[in-house]
């Protein structure tokens, strides 16, 4: 049996967490109308601007009122048009102008509400990460079309256990790992820690950021993140191929003499 003399040394405490990768900003697209899908401007991996319209749904459909607010928005504008010129003349009062400048606000106002309704658009830039439909798709009222994220910064949320909470903050550091990825791992550092439970699961929610300009870690995937919790100054610094469970409790060897007797010891994480 070879032997080795142990040295006391720090050691950091540290536990593993899985949560799914998301874009440090990131829009999820639902339908606001049952309707049908005419048109799909975008594919997954599009970059796309802020206002850039992504999914048209039908204009004409049953749902849509599209139409209907579009010719009240008209007939508002030149009636709108109509009285200002009258008033100018001297022809209406200014309580008639008021009240169609009125109507006309009102009637804009709706006519932008159902364009908002059929015309799904991104309301970020960023990527088209995720896009659940096709042309001629009949859409519900609430179903997810589409997700728009950012994948050069990302983040990932995680739940601490009741116990380790006091021991993380905002700023300190962590490790991502994406699965499957050949063990590359990011840098990250905490960015919020929640100061009460889930309801559910009686964990504390802990947003972590990181900088993802190479892509290693892909949006939509699930992360590993490694979180230091404390660091023991003096701790006994015991080989991990020296330790042996036996009866599920962590054992090594130590020679006494000329014999060697089992001893329970107690593992870092």
């Amino acid at each position: 049996m070879e032997t080795q003399i142990l040295d006391y040394g720090s050691l950091v405490v540290s536990k593993k967490y899985s949560g799914t990768i998301r874009g440090l900003e990131q829009a999820e697209l639902a339908a606001k109308i049952a309707e049908t899908v005419e048109k799909v401007n975008v594919g997954e991996g599009r970059k796309v601007q802020s206002g850039d319209v992504l999914i048209e749904l039908d204009e004409g459909g049953p749902s849509s009122q599209f139409h209907q607010a579009q010719a009240v928005y008209e007939n508002a504008k030149k009636l709108l048009t109509k009285y200002r010129n009258l008033y100018a003349e001297g022809a209406v009062s200014e309580n008639d102008l008021n009240r169609v400048e009125t109507d006309f606000e009102v009637a804009r106002a709706n006519f932008q509400a159902a364009k908002e309704l059929v015309y799904i658009v991104s309301p970020i830039n960023g990527e088209v990460t995720a896009l659940n439909v096709n042309e001629g798709d009949q859409v519900y009222i609430g179903q997810h079309l589409a997700t728009v994220g950012r994948r050069d910064s990302v983040r990932v949320e995680v739940g601490l256990d009741p116990d380790d909470i006091d021991y993380v903050a905002p700023g300190d550091k962590a490790i991502l790992n994406m699965r499957g990825k050949n063990g590359k791992s990011v840098p990250g550092k905490i960015k919020d820690v929640a100061t009460s439970a889930d309801p559910e699961t009686r964990a504390f929610s802990v947003e972590i950021v990181a900088s993802n300009k190479e892509g290693i870690l892909k949006v939509g995937g699930l992360a590993t993140v490694d979180i230091a919790l404390y660091e023991i100054e003096k701790a006994l610094l015991v080989p991990i191929e020296a330790v042996r469970i036996l009866r599920g409790i962590p054992q090594v060897f130590r020679l006494e003499g000329d014999t060697a007797r089992s001893v329970e010891i107690e593992l870092g994480q």
